[in-house]
């Protein structure tokens, strides 16, 4: 069963993640991909399935590494409007402006579901726990800790019975 999040906790979870930067450059590019894109397609937040999208962006081979399934069908399935390279990481407006020398300055609202702010907050402290930012590993590993994330990519088809390299147990 989810956990929601009451106001406080998802605005310190808000801000210790966006602020503070306990994610590695990587998988903070991979979030930013993953909002940016929700924004784009109109997705009101960004959940698990969303943010996964966002990580092969990212991380295409090494994500592939850990799961199976067509991750580029679910790409194109939840977020049909998406980008790969440094174009990713900006809107459709900068990249059209660019050219014409107006004004490309942008915004857009980042909207974190409940359970994405949980997996984030999982993996950070698992980085922690270690001394360092959170990285691939460490979000991956999260997944493994949560049966409700599990369930949720087993559902639309990109998890392995193994992960991480240890069968479920329960």
């Amino acid at each position: 069963m989810p956990t929601d999040l009451t106001k406080p906790q998802r605005q310190l979870a808000h801000h210790v993640l966006l602020f503070d930067r306990p994610l590695s450059s990587e998988v903070s590019e991979a979030l930013q991909r993953a909002t940016l894109a929700c924004s784009e397609n109109r997705v009101a937040s960004t959940g698990l399935i969303e943010f996964f999208c966002g990580l092969f962006l990212q991380f295409r081979q090494e994500l592939q590494a850990h799961f199976d399934g067509d991750i580029g069908a679910l790409v194109m399935r939840s977020l049909p409007k998406h980008r790969f390279g440094d174009k990713g990481l900006v809107t459709e407006r900068v990249l059209e402006n660019a050219a014409s020398d107006e004004d490309s300055s942008f915004g857009y609202s980042v909207v974190l579901s409940d359970s994405l702010l949980r997996l984030l907050w999982s993996a950070t402290r698992l980085a922690s726990a270690v001394g360092r930012k959170t990285s691939l590993k460490d979000v991956i590993a999260g997944i493994a800790l949560e049966d409700e994330w599990l369930d949720e990519l087993r559902r639309n088809g990109f998890i392995r019975e193994t992960i991480c390299g240890t069968s479920r147990m329960f």
